[in-house]
């Protein structure tokens, strides 16, 4: 989003289907955002060392092809973590691309092959930015991490949201999520037991076997809005045991900021650059006196516009702003001006 809206047009990929049942043709989604999926003869295929070469190779041809027919103007790759994604970068090398490898989440060492077939790499988490830094030097950049594009926060809403924030008891401590894999479940059941008259809500299929656990089918992010109302408590209680976890930039930290919300978590090492906008515990004591102090957060709270601001610093348009210099010209990235309004010039990209 943040290439379209700096006029960039963009080539979606998703992930490869059977070649019986994948959608060929390319669709445009938004302005200047064009989706296609790539066929595959098998997934399994990558995984056999004789095959997986030849399959990145068919599913960078393809790509390649849908970039000619749309005439994008110097593409450029981008691609994130996973077996497949080398694969296909691989492959999009091969055909003379120039490859933007975005690190996203903290994986490493698991992609430093991703980096080392890249031209540029951005990652989002300070830790492996520095880690990255200290291995390849002026190829790796720190990228702040963007929040939800107002484009999907303004979408049609289906009502399902406001049906459930009528029907939910509360207190309500509000996941964006499954709690499945990063979150403390042992911690929040102890939360949980402890304090009945709290009410976790949260997404997909993990139901924790407490009655306060409320789990709703995933909702439109437009729908959100409904149960991040003035009396919901954002909840990131995320298991910092694993580094993947500790060093994460979650995208729900800004749905929180952007709705207002106070927001109770974990000591992920993020939230050192916004350590007084959330109230923060280690363990269910210091929790429960977090979610205390967030309860009696006042309405009228200059916390409230700070979290906005801070929300909206991490937009789709000020990110395009950012990478310009870097995607056109190949240089190191200037410092972040949030202010500009410069125009960009970016290539085109895959």
């Amino acid at each position: 989003m943040s290439l379209a809206q700096a006029g960039a047009r963009v080539l979606y990929c998703e992930n490869p289907r059977s070649f019986i049942r994948h959608r060929p043709a390319v669709a445009e989604v938004v302005e200047n955002v064009y989706r296609f999926q790539p066929f595959c003869i098998s997934h399994r295929l990558s995984s056999l060392p004789v095959c997986s070469g030849l399959q990145g190779l068919i599913h960078a041809k393809q790509i390649v092809q849908k970039a000619a027919d749309l005439r994008l103007k110097s593409p450029v790759f981008f691609f994130a973590h996973g077996v497949e994604s080398l694969l296909l970068a691989r492959g999009m090398k091969k055909f003379g691309f120039n490859l933007v490898h975005l690190a996203v989440d903290y994986e490493l060492p698991d992609s430093l092959a991703h980096v080392e077939i890249s031209d540029i790499s951005l990652a989002i988490p300070r830790a492996a930015f520095a880690e990255l830094h200290a291995r390849f030097d002026c190829k790796a950049h720190h990228m702040q991490q963007i929040s939800m594009p107002a484009e999907l926060r303004s979408a049609k809403l289906s009502g399902k949201g406001a049906a459930f924030a009528a029907e939910l008891p509360r207190p309500r401590l509000l996941y964006l999520g499954d709690l499945t894999g990063r979150t403390d479940e042992p911690l929040v059941l102890e939360l949980l037991r402890r304090r009945p008259e709290w009410h976790l809500i949260s997404f997909g299929t993990r139901k924790l076997d407490v009655p306060n656990h409320h789990l709703l089918p995933w909702l439109p992010p437009g729908d959100l809005s409904a149960l991040l109302n003035r009396d919901a408590i954002g909840f990131l209680p995320y298991r910092l045991t694993d580094p993947k976890n500790l060093h994460c930039v979650p995208l729900k930290l800004f749905d929180f900021f952007e709705a207002k919300v106070p927001v109770v978590a974990t000591p992920i090492a993020y939230l050192k650059e916004c350590a007084d906008l959330v109230y923060v515990g280690s363990n269910a004591d210091e929790l429960e006196t977090a979610i205390q102090r967030a309860q009696t957060e006042a309405a009228g709270s200059p916390l409230r516009e700070r979290r906005l601001a801070f929300s909206r610093a991490h937009t789709t348009e000020h990110c395009a702003r950012w990478l310009s210099p870097l995607l056109a010209d190949g240089d190191e990235f200037p410092p972040p001006d949030w202010d500009t309004n410069e125009a960009v010039n970016l290539p085109e990209t895959l």
